[in-house]
């Protein structure tokens, strides 16, 4: 019976040493993280943002394989350019988030910018805002 007494109180123990032990680790983690979190926001802020230019279209849409051509001969290299195929549930969710009903439209960095048929030197003008 001593035996088996010994053997829970060892139990016990041990469990209360770990879990004390856990506890030191998650304080010492939170003391630590927040320093990690400031050396990363501080790296991320001398990242330059790529500007990301989304051309919203249809497969039937003549005018949007036309600006689609446009736009894959004037954007610059340090432009991300994106194609959304409205036709697809993905294209027709991000197409509704940013309220766009009618096609081809023309999103930069997420806010629309041009809809329907544009002509090069608006592109130009808007791309040549954006450097």
């Amino acid at each position: 019976m001593l035996i088996i007494i010994l053997m829970l109180f060892m139990n016990f123990y041990n469990f209360i040493l770990k879990a004390n032990l856990n506890l030191r680790l998650q304080i010492r983690l939170q003391q630590i993280l927040p320093h990690k979190q400031t050396i990363y926001a501080a790296k991320t802020e001398k990242v330059k943002i790529m500007t990301t230019v989304e051309l919203y279209y249809s497969d039937t849409c003549q005018n949007c394989h036309q600006l689609r051509a446009i736009l894959m001969e004037i954007l610059p290299k340090n432009m991300k350019f994106k194609e959304i195929n409205i036709s697809y549930p993905e294209g027709q969710r991000r197409a509704s988030e940013l309220n766009i009903m009618s096609v081809p439209a023309v999103a930069i960095d997420g806010e629309v910018m041009f809809v329907g048929r544009i002509s090069r030197e608006e592109i130009l003008k808007e791309i040549s805002s954006r450097k």
